[in-house]
């Protein structure tokens, strides 16, 4: 037993020093204790305490009253650090998840758990802990228990009590934490290491398994179902001595290491549901998931440091845990001390999912080959890949020139809180080059998807001064609302470095990421990968026309034609199916091109104008073969380079002519007609079918404080070639009741089409001469007449009105009154005439 191992382990060390007192020699052993393990503590959320019934994350449960779980501060004041046990002989304890809190593994949604774990220092004999999933009836108070009370050594505070008054498989079960689930970290082998020996009651669960014909290490892990009676079954030839059934064993190195900082273990815990309730889920876990010093990936299978790397995939029974309507699932550890050298059990955590629920990623696209690099066979550092990137190819290398995208991010998916103050580092990887500026770029998405914002990641404001390392504050992310940032991506753009000459390849580093948030710290990173000279090249090249000018309704055509060479020799390309041509518009996503050709080897691809901006256009193209048979024979991808295309777009607009502007002039007139205005597209493209809007002002220095009027109207064209097609012709007019007024009136008239194009604006001038009009006897006697009538008989007195300029004007803009003696003055009925004249007689 590990026990016995360390007691050894204490005779050896004094027998090197005896031997090198005698011999001149002198061999060093470098323990190490609590204290120097603090030193490396896991940066972990802060717990505050254990003892808030509603607002404390974690409660304590039941102990045996020998030790009483707290929570301390690291060497940085920050009291993260659940301490489960301190070092107290034969002391059982349990703290647990608070569901008043809202601390609990929601089983009908995605939940990823991580944590760390320390089992003492060199000189440590604990028993362990266990991670625990459970919804006993008893809720906090559940633990290991019989009619004794609390028990632990085997049970570790979860599985069922095998003793004398439990000789049978129920009766064990029932003595465990019920409607449960646990992954025990067993620092302590209870039984035999072989067949053949006698089994100790109490001391048995790790005894050597006959039927599975293996025996269990003294450090090691294994999952059940603790409440079960098929977890535990009888040991041959004893007398109800029972052995737990240890699904997925693997041997641990928890403690007793070379070094204090490989005394702490990384836990993952992913928690995928079922299809329905109740149903099987999907529960991934990792031992040793990363180191305690760099948070790298732990890719290690050396013993001797403590960090094997140990992954499994557990199809868990969501029935055995009984929650019938609740979705809330407690979550927590239990432990127990031996009696031989106890030592301290200490947690922190790094992500708990009711309070952040959220995943990181980090890998490596290959936009030349258009291809994500993937090295890592192994599902033990699961990382989400973005949808736009999840169909293409897996490549394990790159070739020298090649564009590279290293990908980070981070996507939120719930809790009660939202992810605050995060702060990303990332190590630059080497043999990449990158831009001498502008390294990348950071897009943030909205939680409804509807709203994008990027920001560019500069060598000045993100990149130490080494070059190493990039630093970014990620701001806060959260799905309360629509509009919140609920995912960010980081992205840097480089080029895969030349090959050194006399190498035949270059290896590209992992580069890792860590996320260190107020409530959130998550690690991921990129596989290594190496950079190898390509068997086969693919040229692109550009054919004419470029630059093209184009309108938004016109289409530009991007010529060019491929050259395949294999070995420098030219290689025909006969199926244009073999490849696919991918195009990009100013920086923008990737697009699947078609090309139009009868010569294979030969594209045209057609970019309609209204995918582009008005103005300067950079397309970028590249062709990427898809069907190319290596020497190995097997299919592969091959990337041509990129080639940019420039488009200039003229945007199409709305042209508005008149047949003249010439100055108008006017005499009082109540309506003036325009010259007749003729509406068109610049681009020769038909008018939209709908009603054009017409834009008027009226200035005049004489009228309201020489201010324009602005009105709108939607008049109906005198003349329209065509439906949806043609031009459109409007006779239009301006009116005193619009502002038109005595003096020079300027007048603008601007059209909207129903396509929203906005034409230029004409301008004319309008004077409305302010002149009198005379009035003279039309008798030629001065007025000086006799007129005869009868009482109610119409009296008729010739008139004539003419301007002193000899202006026309038409008579029946005139308006008369005439009075006699002395009564009020009467109005003469206006004259009918519209025609202009300069002199008329009534």
């Amino acid at each position: 037993m590990l026990r016995k191992e360390k007691n050894a382990f204490l005779f050896v060390f004094s027998f090197l020093l005896i031997v090198g007192l005698f011999w001149g020699q002198t061999t060093t052993v470098k323990a190490y204790y609590d204290s120097d393990a603090m030193k490396y503590t896991p940066s972990g959320l802060e717990l505050n305490n254990l003892i808030n019934p509603t607002s404390s994350l974690f409660v304590n449960g039941k102990n045996n009253g020998k030790y009483v779980p707290t929570i301390i501060s690291d060497n940085n004041g920050n009291y993260s650090i659940l301490k489960l046990n301190g070092s107290t002989a034969d002391s059982v304890t349990s703290v647990w998840s608070n569901l008043d809190a809202d601390n609990y593994i929601d089983i009908t949604k995605k939940q990823d758990l991580s944590f760390w774990i320390y089992l003492g220092d060199s000189s440590t004999n604990v028993d362990g802990m266990a991670f625990v999933l459970q919804n006993d009836s008893r809720g906090t108070d559940a633990i290991s228990s019989d009619g004794s009370g609390i028990v632990g050594g085997q049970t570790l505070g979860v599985w069922g009590v095998n003793s004398n008054a439990n000789k049978t498989a129920d009766s064990i079960a029932n003595s465990a934490i019920k409607n449960s689930w646990a992954l025990e970290f067993d620092d302590h082998r209870d039984g035999n290491d072989s067949s053949g020996k006698t089994e100790t009651m109490g001391s048995s669960y790790d005894t050597y398994d006959l039927e599975a014909n293996r025996s269990m290490s003294d450090q090691h892990t294994g999952w059940n179902y603790p409440g079960l009676a098929s977890s535990y079954k009888p040991i041959p030839s004893t007398n109800g001595i029972f052995q737990l059934v240890h699904n997925n064993p693997e041997t641990l190195y928890l403690n007793g290491l070379g070094h204090p900082q490989w005394g702490w273990h990384h836990v993952m815990i992913n928690y995928t549901p079922p299809a329905t309730k109740g149903g099987i889920a999907k529960l991934d876990y990792s031992f040793n998931t990363k180191s305690a010093d760099k948070h790298e990936n732990n890719l290690s299978t050396y013993e001797t440091t403590g960090q094997n790397l140990i992954y499994h995939s557990v199809d868990l029974d969501t029935s055995q845990f009984h929650l019938d309507d609740s979705n809330k699932l407690r979550f927590g550890f239990t432990s127990s001390e031996g009696n031989m050298k106890p030592g301290s059990m200490w947690v922190v955590f790094e992500s708990i999912p009711s309070i952040v629920q959220a995943q990181s990623t980090a890998y490596v696209v290959d936009d030349t080959s258009k291809s994500r690099v993937d090295t890592d066979t192994g599902d033990a550092n699961p990382s989400y890949v973005e949808d736009e990137d999840k169909a293409l190819p897996i490549t394990t290398e790159a070739h020298p020139g090649d564009d590279l995208k290293f990908k980070y991010g981070i996507k939120y998916e719930g809790g009660k809180q939202a992810a605050t103050d995060i702060k990303s580092t990332l190590n630059i990887p080497s043999n990449v080059t990158f831009n001498s500026d502008v390294i990348g770029k950071v897009t943030y998405v909205s939680a409804d998807g509807t709203k994008t914002e990027h920001v560019d990641l500069t060598k000045a404001n993100n990149v130490s001064t080494d070059g190493s390392t990039l630093t970014y504050n990620v701001e806060t992310l959260d799905n309360a609302k629509g509009a919140d940032w609920t995912a960010v991506k980081i992205e840097l753009d480089g080029t895969a470095s030349d090959i050194p000459s006399g190498s035949t390849s270059l290896k590209v580093p992992f580069s890792h990421v860590n996320f260190t948030g107020t409530n959130y710290k998550s690690d991921a990173q990129t596989d290594a990968f190496k950079i190898v000279e390509p068997e086969a090249t693919l040229d692109i090249t550009k054919d004419a026309p470029d630059p093209q000018d184009i309108f938004q309704t016109g289409t530009a055509n991007l010529n060019g034609h491929l050259t395949f060479k294999k070995g420098g020799t030219v290689t025909p390309i006969t199926n244009s199916e073999d490849y696919d041509l991918h195009y990009s518009i100013n920086g923008g996503a990737d697009v699947l091109g078609h090309a139009t050709s009868d010569d294979a080897s030969k594209f045209s691809i057609p970019i309609d104008g209204s995918e582009l901006k008005v103005g300067e256009n950079d397309i970028t193209v590249q062709a990427v073969y898809t069907n190319y048979k290596s020497s190995s024979g097997t299919i592969e991808t091959v990337g041509s380079k990129k080639i940019h295309y420039t488009v200039n777009v003229n945007e199409t607009g709305l042209v508005a002519t008149a047949t003249n502007t010439d100055k108008i002039t006017t005499l009082n007139d109540k309506l003036v007609p325009l010259p007749t205005i003729t509406l068109k597209h610049n681009d020769g493209s038909g008018l939209e079918d709908g009603n054009d809007q017409v834009d008027y002002t009226i200035s005049n220095p004489n009228k309201n404080n020489g201010q324009p009027i602005s009105f709108s109207d939607t008049p109906y064209p005198s003349l329209s070639e065509g439906t949806g097609g043609g031009n459109r012709q409007y006779n239009l007019s301006i009116s005193n009741s619009n502002g038109l007024s005595v003096g020079e009136n300027t007048v603008t008239v601007k059209f909207t089409d129903p396509g929203k194009h906005v034409s230029n604006v004409l301008t004319f001038v309008i004077d409305v001469e302010d002149t009198k009009p005379v009035l003279t006897y039309g008798d030629k006697n001065n007025g000086e007449m006799t007129v005869v009538a009868s009482e109610d008989g119409d009296i008729t007195f010739p008139m004539n009105i003419a301007y002193e300029n000899g202006e026309k004007f038409k008579p029946s803009d005139m308006k008369f009154t005439a009075k006699v003696d002395t009564n009020s003055p009467i109005t003469v009925d206006s004259i009918k005439s519209n025609t202009p004249q300069s002199t008329y007689y009534f």
